[in-house]
């Protein structure tokens, strides 16, 4: 595999014909689809550090050096639309909506609304995306404030409690998106792998904390792309 993206990116040419718009992830940018392939080099040579260290951080430097996915422009994601056949639609919001929220509704509540432990986790260290993957229902309004966000008793499995439309849910924006884009590979694993390069010493472009704290602020913009 990963030969075989060596020869997928050194074969692309910006002067040749590309599939255009039929190409659904970059458009035929050849340049990105170079990136493309050498963050999946990356991921591929780091997963054989615990088999053959030589062996993945050569491929690893070659990937790095060849130039990987480090700007939101270049994410590989595959385009879904919100409307029309369900197979076009985004595949994860979808099997969702079909297993915990048409299929027998009032009696999966322990997939509808959202466990305590993860409700009160980002509650207790304020963090941002609370608001994003979660909502209340007021009058038949989402309400995202973090602090009238409330996850469920784990211990809760087939006992509706009354107070029921009280708790948490998937944000309808976000989580349950169907026309939001399914993400391949992000500038956030990108950043990550390079902090672990980093530590290694196979990277010298960043200091592994900036590259792990970038990877962390990547992984919040996300949010904000899936609602695309």
């Amino acid at each position: 595999m990963l030969s075989e993206l060596d020869a997928a990116s050194q074969s692309f040419d910006a002067s040749k014909a590309t599939y255009g718009s039929a190409d659904l992830i970059y458009g035929g940018n050849t340049t990105q689809w170079k990136k493309f392939a050498w963050s999946l080099m990356m991921r591929l040579g780091m997963r054989l550090t615990k088999v053959d260290l030589t062996t993945a951080q050569t491929w690893v430097t070659k990937a790095i050096t060849g130039g990987v996915i480090t700007a939101d422009a270049d994410i590989a994601k595959m385009p879904y639309g919100a409307s029309g056949q369900k197979i076009n639609q985004n595949p994860l919001a979808l099997d969702l909506w079909n297993n915990d929220y048409i299929v027998k509704m009032e009696i999966r509540i322990r997939k509808a609304a959202i466990p305590g432990r993860m409700d009160r986790f980002p509650q207790a260290y304020n963090d941002p995306r609370l608001p994003v993957i979660s909502v209340v229902w007021v009058s038949g309004q989402t309400d995202t404030v973090a602090a009238h966000q409330k996850g469920m008793s784990p211990d809760l499995v087939n006992t509706k409690p009354a107070n029921f439309i009280t708790y948490s849910e998937p944000n309808p924006a976000t989580l349950l998106l169907l026309g939001s884009p399914k993400l391949i590979f992000t500038v956030a694993e990108s950043d990550f792998l390079l902090a672990e390069a980093a530590l290694r010493g196979w990277y010298s472009g960043a200091t592994a904390s900036a590259l792990y704290q970038g990877g962390i602020q990547a992984a919040m913009r996300q949010w904000a792309i899936n609602r695309r």
